[in-house]
């Protein structure tokens, strides 16, 4: 625990009485930095669950392709069905005109368009295999999709659900934290809250424990008359460099 009286020290050689300012500012770095943090999460979290969303929607689509896929070759199927329907109908109709005929090349002529209408036939039967293939193949892979949609969204229901929860408990953390920061800053000088808020507004942090004999915020090596200081926790020290508040804690190295 620190003590109940400090000096605050600057280095120009300012020196106040204050009590607990060193343990408020710790405090209210502390909040702040949690506040961030979970301000981050709850910005975070459902960013992360619109992209599970989104990974779910182009599985989806995948499952959605094939299946228009076999549609697709199953339209071409009737359509060629229909094509040789027709070519057959065809057939009987000069199949009923040969014997009308009376000359051998007219016969023969006539014969020749039965035959090639055979071959158009055989053509679009060969077609409609192929078709068949095609859609025998999609059907192996809209089974295994299928398979991968279900098993992408037991997974992407249940991470959701962690998010979600996790989403709740930081919101109402943040809530808490927030309410907390409230009622410390009544506690803290309007002067020193002043020169925190602008230390903040600059670095994006106003105080920095002492860690290995350099200031956290900045890097830069704290002279020794000051880290002692600091080490004491007498007195409110700040970095000579950023002007950060310096506190020394109990797992901070020498």
């Amino acid at each position: 625990m620190y003590r109940e009286r400090y000096t605050l020290f600057f280095v120009g050689g300012r020196i106040n009485e204050l009590e607990n300012v060193i343990d408020r500012l710790i405090e209210l770095h502390k909040l702040d930095m949690d506040i961030a943090r979970l301000r981050k999460q709850c910005c975070e979290i459902p960013a992360q669950i619109k992209l599970l969303d989104g990974e779910l929607s182009r599985a989806g689509q995948k499952v959605a392709g094939k299946q228009v896929e076999i549609r697709e070759n199953e339209k071409k199927i009737r359509s060629r069905e229909q094509a040789i329907e027709g070519h057959r109908e065809q057939q009987g109709k000069y199949r009923v005109q040969l014997f009308k005929l009376k000359s051998n090349r007219e016969y023969q002529a006539l014969n020749n368009e039965i035959l090639l209408l055979n071959d158009k036939i055989s053509e679009i039967e060969t077609d409609i295999l192929e078709y068949f293939e095609r859609i025998d193949a999609a059907r192996k892979d809209l089974n295994r999709l299928e398979m991968e949609l279900r098993e992408l969204e037991r997974k992407i229901v249940e991470k959701q659900k962690v998010l979600k929860e996790q989403y709740r408990g930081e919101e109402k953390l943040l809530v808490q934290k927030e309410a907390e920061r409230k009622e410390l800053i009544k506690a803290i000088d309007a002067e020193y809250l002043e020169r925190y808020q602008r230390l903040v507004r600059k670095h994006g942090s106003a105080v920095a424990e002492i860690v290995s004999g350099s200031c956290g915020g900045c890097y830069v090596r704290i002279r020794p008359q000051l880290a002692a200081l600091a080490r004491s926790n007498d007195v409110l020290v700040n970095c000579e460099k950023c002007g950060r508040f310096l506190y020394w804690s109990d797992v901070s190295e020498s």
